[in-house]
Formats: structure tokens, C-alpha cells, sequence
């Protein structure tokens, strides 16, 4: 079939179309809205001939039936005032569907829309980054998809209104840590794990254990997750079986505290084990970014308030504490990692 070119219109929802009634921030059910400007019905009807018009929206709070039943009456509501062509994406949770993660562009608008006129196409929202704006996801996810991106008052008031974009210079420095782990495991040892969830710990320990790090590990190693273990009683108990067995170990978990890794150096010193720390160390905006990937691989991902906790309770590793070595490793993203990975950056 050839499909022809189209230009999208695409535009959050929320403070960017409607708004609630009054000086209201949030709106009280599915009929407290209005037009977030006088002319917005004006604008999108004479444009209905340029441009498939689009709305794009994070609606998490959408739970329970009554909810989602009063926004698709709200939605209904807004189409028929618009009165043009409209197609409507609304992401429900926080995973790859949720701004500024692509999804919904990549498995929805371009199945129908296979050619697009990016350049000709825009993406117009609130969250812009701006001092004063709760978030930034409307123009990251504009970059993402690659179109041109637009305030509210550019289109609605005066185009001539200047934004001033925020910096972001992240893409960059992610391609920069491209490269591989020099690391192996040096005989009978365990190795302990230290780093924040999403900085790379398991990739490092399946490596390990798989003797994939550069130079060849025939005899492997043995990799503990307490992430999936849960408890630390089955971690310890796991850890003792190997170390009886005289089989190199990996704990593969957060380890911040002292107190978390005081039982597996313990541990290890009974059996006259050599121990080693290995303290992952990843720029905060990459563990963002690998947690927001994990969403869109739709894998687990970690609250940023449990970051924010972790990061509270860091204790740095020492030999005081009784281990043998303490090496840092900066983090190092895969030469075989996805194109997904460097294009969902932001």
C-alpha cells in the first residue's frame, strides 16, 4: 500500500488544551474543564487542512471505572467541540507508554501513519522545562520523536513568543561511555556488588560469571541477586553454600550501607574467602535513563524516591571494614547494546 505523507499536530492535553474551571490546578470530575485559551477551537479548525490532529497524554490518576468513564465523556466532549479529525493516545501507567518515552509514536502513530513529515509536523505541550513547569516530558518527548516542538503560547497567543529550550547534553555523554569492562575474577574470591539500582551491577555480574569480561573466566562464578532472592537470610544462605563448596561468589545488590555488607564479609572470613568491592560508579543521569528504559523494556523499575533514600544512606566501601580490595568501575555501556537504548536517551 502506498501510504501518503501526512504532517501531524500533536498536542498534550492537560494546561495545554483545556484546563480546569476557575483557578482550580486539578479538575474535580469530567466536566470541570475549559479551553486553556479563547481561540484554541478557532486555531485547530483552520488548520484542519495541514495537518492529522493528534493528542498525546499521561493520565495515571485514570483508576477505577467511574474515572476512566468520565474522561472518555470528557474526551468526547472536547472532540465534538473541535469538531475536526482527531486521534486521541493516552498512556495509564508509568511504563514505555508514558512520556517522554516514544512508545506510543513508535507502536501506534507510525503504524498508521507510516510517512510522516517530521519537519512540517509539531508536538505542542505545557511540561517545557520552563522555570515554574512541574516537568519537562513534552519537550523531551518532541526531541525523541524528532519534530519540532512548540509552547502552548506560541501557537495559541503569538508565534513570535521565544522559548528558550533547557539544556540537555545527555545523548552525548551516553555514547561517550560506550566501551567494555576490564575486570575478571582473580581466583577463589567474593565479590560484592556496591552501586545504586540501575547503574549496571547485573551486567557486571553476569559478565563475570560468565567469564565474558575480556579475559577468559573458564571456571565462572556463582552470582547471588538479592533483588531476586528478596531476603537477605536466603542470600547469606546461598553464599555460604558456595564458599563451603569453594566456589567463587558475586553478591549482586545495592550493598550502600555498611550494616548490608557486614554479614557477607563475615561470611567469607570464616571460610578464609578473599573479598572484593566492586563500587559501581554511574552518573545520576544515566541510572534515570536505565530506569526509564527498563520501562520500556518492561522490566522492574526503582521508585526516584527509593534513589533518593539509597543515595542518603551511601557509605563508601573501605578496607576498615574488613575486605581485601576496593576497585571502582566506572560505568561502561555495551558496544551490543540496542539502538533502542541511545534512542530513548531522554
Amino acid at each position: 500500500m502506498d501510504h501518503q505523507a501526512v504532517r501531524l499536530a500533536m498536542f498534550d492535553l492537560d494546561w495545554t488544551l483545556i484546563r480546569p474551571q476557575g483557578s482550580r490546578i486539578f479538575p474535580r470530575n469530567g466536566s470541570d474543564w475549559q479551553w486553556a485559551f479563547p481561540n484554541v477551537v478557532e486555531k485547530v479548525r483552520a488548520n484542519a487542512h495541514k495537518y492529522q490532529f493528534v493528542i498525546i497524554t499521561n493520565q495515571k490518576s485514570l483508576k477505577g471505572e467511574s474515572r476512566m468513564r468520565q474522561f472518555r465523556d470528557k474526551m468526547d466532549a472536547v472532540a465534538s467541540a473541535l469538531d475536526v479529525p482527531l486521534l486521541v493516545l493516552v498512556a495509564l501507567e508509568s511504563d514505555r507508554y508514558r512520556k517522554p518515552v516514544p512508545a506510543l509514536w513508535d507502536e501506534h502513530l507510525l503504524k498508521l501513519f507510516p510517512k510522516v513529515e517530521r519537519p512540517a509536523s509539531i508536538y505542542c505541550g505545557d511540561a517545557a522545562g520552563r522555570t515554574g513547569d512541574f516537568s519537562d516530558t513534552d519537550y523531551k518527548f518532541a526531541l525523541n520523536i524528532g519534530v519540532p516542538f512548540r509552547i502552548p503560547e506560541q501557537v495559541f497567543r503569538d508565534r513570535k513568543i521565544v522559548f528558550h529550550p533547557p539544556k540537555i547534553a545527555f545523548p552525548a555523554r551516553l555514547r561517550e561511555l560506550v566501551g567494555t569492562y576490564d575486570l575478571e575474577m582473580s581466583g577463589w574470591e567474593m565479590v560484592l556488588l556496591v552501586g545504586m539500582p540501575a547503574s549496571g551491577k547485573s551486567t557486571i555480574a553476569r559478565s563475570l560469571a560468565a567469564g565474558r569480561c575480556l579475559i577468559d573466566n573458564p571456571a565462572g562464578a556463582v552470582t547471588v541477586c538479592s533483588e531476586e532472592l528478596q531476603t537477605r537470610i536466603w542470600c547469606l544462605q546461598l553464599v555460604e553454600g558456595c564458599l563451603k563448596q569453594r566456589e567463587s561468589v558475586i553478591v549482586d545488590g545495592t550493598n550502600v550501607t555498611i550494616e548490608s555488607r557486614d554479614p557477607y564479609i563475615k561470611l567469607a572470613k570464616r571460610y578464609g574467602c578473599p573479598t572484593r568491592a566492586l563500587v559501581v560508579l554511574t552518573p545520576d543521569e544515566v541510572i534515570r535513563h536505565n530506569n526509564i528504559f527498563r520501562e520500556y523494556m518492561e522490566r522492574k523499575s526503582t521508585p526516584e524516591a527509593a534513589h533518593r533514600i539509597l543515595r542518603g544512606k551511601w557509605q563508601q566501601p573501605s578496607p576498615e571494614e574488613g575486605l581485601d580490595v576496593v576497585q571502582t568501575v566506572p560505568y561502561r555501556v555495551s558496544p551490543d547494546a540496542p539502538p533502542e537504548y541511545f534512542y530513548h536517551y531522554f
